[in-house]
Formats: structure tokens, sequence, C-alpha cells
């Protein structure tokens, strides 16, 4: 059994394929989007109880895709992930309380382990 649907939001084609090979290995269904437009329609149309979203996407930034995000469901769990971690997770701290709450900021190269015990532990509280 399947332990939830995550959508993973990244634009970088072998960073996306690492993450969606590892939710599957570690028991989740990895839904995928290059885009922050892909991502809001998938949102739209399917159950998503966690999303992985880039800070440094086409069109607008993590931050700005995470608004549209909680405009369509402002309870779901979101990790974000940027390989600018000084910089970035400073503005994340910053506007978390606005967005609804980042659950955890993951620090590109993503260490899977670390990954894997976020996602079990607010998994277990959001599905």
């Amino acid at each position: 059994m399947k332990k939830g649907n995550i959508l993973v939001v990244e634009d970088q084609k072998y960073v996306r394929a690492l993450l969606v090979d590892a939710l599957s290995f570690f028991g989740y269904s990895p839904l995928e989007a290059k885009t922050p437009y892909e991502a809001l329609q998938m949102l739209r149309k399917n159950r998503v109880d966690l999303s992985i979203v880039d800070y440094c996407l086409p069109g607008m930034d993590g931050l700005e895709l995470i608004e549209e995000i909680r405009k369509i469901n402002p309870k779901i769990p979101i990790f974000i992930t940027s390989g600018f971690s000084d910089i970035v997770s400073k503005r994340v701290e910053k506007s978390a309380k606005s967005l609804g709450g980042i659950i955890h900021f993951l620090e590109k190269p993503i260490d899977l382990d670390n990954l894997k015990n976020c996602l079990d532990k607010v998994i277990s509280y959001a599905v």
C-alpha cells in the first residue's frame, strides 16, 4: 500500500528524476511537474498529500507558487528546496507564516535519508 501522493515541482530533469525515484522507493506515489503551471493543474486534478517545491522555477519562484498552492489547498504540507540555502532559507523563514507554514527546508544536494525521515513524520499526520 502506498503511503501518500507527493507532488514534486522541480525544473531540473535529473533532480526531479532522483526525487521521483527515491519517493517511489520509499513507498510513496510521486507526481511530477517541471513548471509551476503544471503543478497547479496537477493539484486541481489529483489528491496530493504533500508537495516538494524548488525555490528557483521558471515563471514564478517557489514562494509565489506556494501562495497559489495555498489557494487550492490551504492545509497541504510543503517542503521547499534550494541550492542557495543561506539566501533562500532566510526568505522562506520570513515568509513562512504568511504562506501558511512551510514544513521543511531541504538544502540541495538533498540528503535522501533526511528526506525520508521528514516525509514519514509529516505524512503520518497529513494522511
